[in-house]
Order: C-alpha cells, then sequence, then structure tokens
C-alpha cells in the first residue's frame, strides 16, 4: 500500500507495473487537520463495512482548495 500525502493530483506507478489504474472512492467527510483525516485513514483501513472485503492498493490524504482534508482510496484492477 502507497501513502501518500499533501495535495491531491500527484499519482506514480513504479516502472513495469502494468496495473489499470480504478477511480477514486471519496471517504465522505473533510477535516480541519491532516491529523483528523489520517486518524480516518486508519478508520478505513480497519473496518470491512466501508471499505469491503478487499484492502485498498493506494490511500491518500488529499487537501481542498479551501484548506480542508479529506481521505481517497482505490483499488488496481
Amino acid at each position: 500500500m502507497e501513502w501518500r500525502g499533501g495535495r491531491s493530483g500527484a499519482h506514480t506507478m513504479n516502472p513495469g507495473e502494468a496495473k489499470p489504474m480504478s477511480r477514486w472512492v471519496y471517504f465522505a467527510g473533510l477535516y480541519d487537520s491532516k491529523f483528523e483525516a489520517y486518524c480516518a485513514v486508519m478508520w478505513i483501513e480497519a473496518d470491512e463495512r466501508i471499505r469491503g472485503p478487499v484492502h485498498a492498493d493506494e490511500v491518500q490524504v488529499y487537501q481542498t482548495r479551501h484548506g480542508k482534508y479529506g481521505v481517497r482510496f482505490r483499488q488496481f484492477a
């Protein structure tokens, strides 16, 4: 799993990695601090009811244009 912080939009794949990308799933809610968003990441990671029985391949904390923080995740097909 790749952990990324900061602003959204940047994604890198390892050379030779030929997995097609899937769409982001945005977790409901925006947070005032990056710490609160990382707490939500840990909760999503541990809770199968949110993410389903399959683990996400990539989880990101992103920052909106208004300065709030959110969480998004996706799986590679």
